[in-house]
């Protein structure tokens, strides 16, 4: 018997390459360099200084600097000097600025030849939006956090009072980072808001397409726009990094109730709790995701001394978690501050050396960074999970949980099920159970929602593989639970084991998510993947 592809399937493996090709003629092009002449080379005596310029147009986290060099010369970027010695100059520099373009002086220690010179963005930081908060801007939260238990306290028994004005305060909050932003989403709520009786099933598909269509837009337009728009955004360190971020959390909120209103579901809902629901403080910036209908079904109506002393508990937890463990501890292996003893020997790995010079990283090297990293992720997502439940409590929300001990699942499947749980739920729920009904397939869909996760992270070729991993190791995980029968006293035996292997895949994928630069992330990848298999005694 032949196997069949459904129309629904052929829909998938279409959408799959279109964004693979997508992707592909997209690219990760050079960043345009002036001040090399027109022959590629420069010949500079000893003690010579030349000037270049890149051209880097918006925010720049970090550069990665090559060439090719005959001698000794040393590289200066504002304050920052690396110095290149080899044949073959691979240097990382971090020049965040909000400047269009980034000067580089090149002092020439001995004659030398230098040609090649190329330089691309690598996308990747050793800390969070809110590791970049200053004294102000935390005592800026501080006060968010006391305005909010007075706000709770004076107008209990107001609530639609107290809706407008939690309302107001967040959208004063951000006019003051980004106006142009701000009225776009409002304006774009209203909009939507109002036409929310005419998505219905009975019409035709083309409005409820259209709406989504247009709220993905959205999120294309301030997430991935082009060089003009991210000059919106151009203040590194400071409360407009909470654009980029926060706005696919405002997306997928969005969508969640153009969905439901099709379904002719929460209907009811009034504009003010409509507003509220997607700008809500807690869940501003990372979520957790919430659905509007049980967003409102588990408000409180009056807080209790259990409900503060909860929030302001769950507070302190992740305040704990991201500046103790996460910043104070897991961060200083990243930094390459601080060493592991791996079996007997001293590993000290830090991201700048394994993104200058990847080919020479060892298996230890980045299994260790990769695992490291991940718990870092880990810790330092699901303390900001921890503060957003508990200033939500404090708002009078009661708001999902985000994580279940991931890093304890004992296969990836379960992983998923304790990993961004709001995601993973919502992605699930109207993207990966339709596609199955659609295509019959149990394993096109799975490609496919973990393809939107990944794109909804970021549209980049680094994610795309990232999905690929991660879908093709639970349709594994999948084939082995249906063709092999395992007794529950043996997985209980082998969990220890199971678990250690999930985390040793998961942290593999983890590259992908750390290095968007695609031929950094792909040669580490395969440099573990070679490792594990010669520790595993299979090459």
């Amino acid at each position: 018997m032949h196997a069949r592809i459904t129309p629904g399937g052929l829909a998938i493996i279409s959408i799959l390459a279109a964004c693979l090709v997508a992707l592909l003629l997209r690219g990760q092009s050079d960043i345009p360099v002036s001040g090399v002449p027109a022959a590629g080379s420069l010949d500079l005596a000893p003690g010579e200084i030349h000037q270049i310029t890149i051209d880097v147009g918006a925010v720049t986290p970090k550069l990665r600097l090559r060439a090719q060099s005959t001698g000794s010369a040393t590289f200066t970027i504002g304050e920052e000097q690396q110095t290149c010695q080899a044949d073959e100059c691979l240097l990382i520099f971090n020049p965040v600025t909000s400047e269009t373009t980034v000067v580089v002086m090149i002092s020439a220690e001995t004659a030398t030849s230098i040609t090649d010179i190329g330089v691309s963005l690598v996308h990747y930081r050793l800390n969070t939006t809110l590791g970049d908060f200053t004294p102000d801007q935390w005592g800026i939260i501080l006060a968010l956090l006391v305005g909010a238990i007075a706000i709770n306290t004076l107008f209990t028994a107001y609530q639609r009072a107290m809706q407008w004005l939690i309302c107001l305060l967040t959208i004063a909050f951000l006019l003051a980072n980004d106006a142009v932003f701000t009225i776009s989403l409002v304006a774009y709520l209203s909009i939507i808001f109002l036409l929310r009786n005419l998505v219905t099933p009975a019409r035709n598909g083309y409005l409820i397409s259209a709406l989504l269509t247009t709220s993905i837009a959205f999120l294309l337009l301030f997430k991935y726009a082009n060089q003009v728009v991210w000059e919106i955004f151009a203040n590194p360190g400071g409360l407009n990094l909470l654009m980029p971020v926060g706005i696919s959390y405002f997306v997928i909120r969005i969508l969640d109730t153009q969905l439901r209103w099709y379904r002719r579901e929460a209907t009811d809902i009034t504009f003010r709790e409509f507003l509220l629901f997607i700008i809500f403080p807690g869940t501003l910036i990372a979520g957790p995701i919430e659905d509007i209908r049980h967003f409102y079904s588990n408000r409180i109506a009056r807080l209790t001394s259990n409900d503060f002393a909860y929030g302001l508990a769950r507070i302190l937890v992740g305040i704990f978690k991201k500046i103790v463990i996460a910043d104070a501890f897991l961060l200083t292996f990243l930094q390459g501050t601080r060493s592991i003893n791996f079996f007997g020997q001293p590993l000290s790995v830090a991201a700048d050396t394994l993104a200058t010079l990847p080919m020479t990283a060892q298996g230890p090297e980045i299994f260790i960074f990769a695992f490291v990293g991940l718990t870092y992720a880990y810790v330092d997502f699901s303390a900001y999970s921890d503060m957003a439940i508990g200033v939500s409590r404090l708002f009078g929300y009661r708001i999902r949980e985000n994580f279940n001990f991931p890093l304890l699942a004992p296969n990836l499947r379960e992983y998923w099920k304790r990993w961004h749980i709001s995601l993973s739920d919502w992605s699930f729920r109207n993207i990966y159970f339709p596609a199955l009904i659609k295509s019959q397939s149990s394993y096109l869909p799975l490609y496919l929602t973990m393809l939107t996760i990944g794109m909804w992270h970021a549209f980049s070729l680094s994610w795309f593989t990232w999905a690929l991993h991660h879908a093709t190791g639970m349709s594994l995980v999948g084939a082995c639970q249906k063709h092999f029968k395992i007794s529950a006293l043996w997985l209980t035996l082998l969990r220890p084991v199971r678990t250690a292997l999930t985390l040793v895949y998961v942290s593999l994928g983890f590259i992908f998510v750390y290095f968007s630069d695609y031929g950094i992330a792909v040669t580490l990848y395969w440099r573990y993947l070679q490792w594990l298999f010669s520790w595993a005694g299979l090459s």
